[in-house]
């Protein structure tokens, strides 16, 4: 069996709700909330910027406070210890940030 060199991890909202953030869909999702949905539809922000605003950054505080799970520890430690001919690449739809702090890079 030949070698594999090229590894693409991919990640969602649940490597984040461990470490206690609110996925979107789901039991107890962001979108179950009438104030996020009406948040995020493009005319809010042209007719009501500051409740956009008031929503998702808002949301930063909570975010800044979050530390990365051991899953994104572990990614991170995967990619920093892998010889200099292989790849680690993670593609998430998390905004949080966390990947990167855990030291993951090239994330996407």
């Amino acid at each position: 069996m030949a070698s594999k060199k090229h590894i693409v991890v991919f990640t969602g909202a649940g490597i984040s709700t461990a470490a206690g953030l609110k996925a979107f869909r789901g039991p107890d999702g962001l979108w179950d909330d009438k104030e996020t949905l009406r948040a995020s539809h493009a005319r809010t922000l042209t007719t009501d910027p500051s409740h956009v605003w008031r929503l998702w950054g808002g949301m930063r505080p909570q975010v800044d406070c979050t530390s990365p799970t051991e899953t994104h520890l572990a990614l991170a430690e995967a990619q920093a210890s892998l010889l200099p001919d292989f790849s680690l690449d993670i593609i998430t739809q998390n905004v949080d940030g966390l990947h990167q702090r855990a030291g993951s890079v090239g994330v996407v």
